[in-house]
């Protein structure tokens, strides 16, 4: 559908209809006729253009859902075929599919049939998750209860053969340019705990999935309003600067959340179980005796990632007072008697106990601290 004048017929309304969120117009945006072959080579000759000129290594595809499914596969094996020809063998698809993991499943993870014939290509490597953004911003300021991530894992135990690999498939995120869903404010707004932006990170740098972290969240940056622009801050400040950076920069590299976000980002780089391993929450103990998953939010958030016969548990302090939970480990990989060194903190070591009938480590963490350990 295309249309040059402003008639609301052409418009789109309800977002869940598949016909007419493809074929409706986007608010002021005009539907582009991608299934006409002129149009959608030329699109692929724009980006072509970018993609040498600028030295793109990757692209996020928008509103993915409003377009035809084998015009996005065409489109996404033309980019990939042309990124392996100029020798990015690394170039990455990923979509903005707003929809549950069922709408998601049609654009990953498969091959798209082309309509009118017998062939297939691949379409995107990976979709943004917004199932867990949906649930992961209450979980780490300790508004809800962690069993609501914990189903999210679920999903890909019962879903994907090897539930390791799932998270390949899902870039996750906690701040967004429009906040797709919820009222228009960046993580931090409205928060007194800037650290619960590291501890945000940290999660999306340690647990399964391919992270995102949007600009200015490292800087604390921390935008509301009525629209879009809440969430938009400008980082390069002069009289263009919305909010608080009118007239200065936003790149302080001794920001203590950029410095937070970086020690961790270092140990995710070094450990392969923080990128590739399978991923199990842990039960907790205030006793050392009693263990079970959190009953709400302010608790020790606990996880491991198992490759191989490696083990590295991440413990996020999601409460804004100490904190000193006995933390369940794996008996064969980090077994009693054990020394496991915080590889945030090398001075800190924990032994591995026997204790309630399971392997634990009692980790102290100051408020909103995050401690990643190994055995010795």
């Amino acid at each position: 559908m295309t249309s040059d004048t402003d008639d609301s017929r052409f418009k789109a309304r309800n977002w869940n209809d598949a016909i007419e969120a493809r074929d409706g117009d986007f608010f002021s945006l005009k539907e582009l006729d991608i299934a006409n072959p002129r149009v959608l080579d030329t699109l692929i000759k724009i980006y072509k253009y970018w993609i040498v000129n600028a030295d793109v290594d990757g692209f996020r595809v928008d509103t993915v859902k409003h377009m035809e499914s084998s015009a996005t596969a065409i489109f996404c094996n033309a980019i990939r075929e042309y990124t392996q020809r100029v020798g990015k063998h690394n170039f990455f698809l990923f979509g903005e599919i707003v929809g549950d993991d069922a709408v998601i499943e049609q654009y990953i993870g498969r091959n798209s049939r082309i309509e009118g014939t017998n062939e297939r290509f691949p379409s995107l490597q990976a979709a943004i998750d917004f199932t867990l953004y949906f649930v992961l911003e209450d979980v780490i300021k300790g508004l809800a209860n962690p069993a609501q991530l914990r189903r999210r894992y679920d999903f890909f135990r019962d879903f994907y053969a090897d539930h390791g690999e799932a998270g390949r498939y899902f870039v996750t995120f906690v701040d967004n340019h429009d906040q797709v869903g919820k009222a228009k404010k960046r993580f931090l707004a409205g928060t007194p705990y800037p650290q619960q932006a590291v501890l945000a990170c940290s999660y999306l740098l340690t647990a399964q999935g391919v992270p995102c972290i949007y600009y200015g969240t490292e800087q604390g940056l921390d935008g509301a309003g009525g629209d879009d622009g809440a969430v938009r801050e400008c980082m390069f400040g002069g009289r263009w600067g919305a909010f608080d950076t009118v007239g200065a920069h936003v790149f302080d590299p001794g920001n203590t959340i950029y410095r937070g976000i970086g020690a961790v980002v270092q140990v995710r780089a070094r450990e392969p179980a923080l990128r590739y391993g399978r991923q199990y929450f842990r039960p907790i103990s205030g006793d050392g005796e009693n263990f079970g998953q959190p009953l709400d939010g302010r608790c020790t958030l606990a996880y491991s990632r198992i490759l191989d016969s490696e083990e590295v548990l991440v413990c996020l302090n999601l409460e804004d007072r100490q904190r000193s939970d006995f933390v369940t480990v794996d008996e064969h990989l980090s077994a009693p008697a054990r020394s496991m060194r915080d590889l945030l903190r090398p001075d800190r070591t924990f032994t591995v106990q026997s204790s309630g009938g399971r392997a634990c480590v009692q980790v102290p963490l100051e408020p909103h601290q995050v401690a990643i350990l190994k055995v010795d």
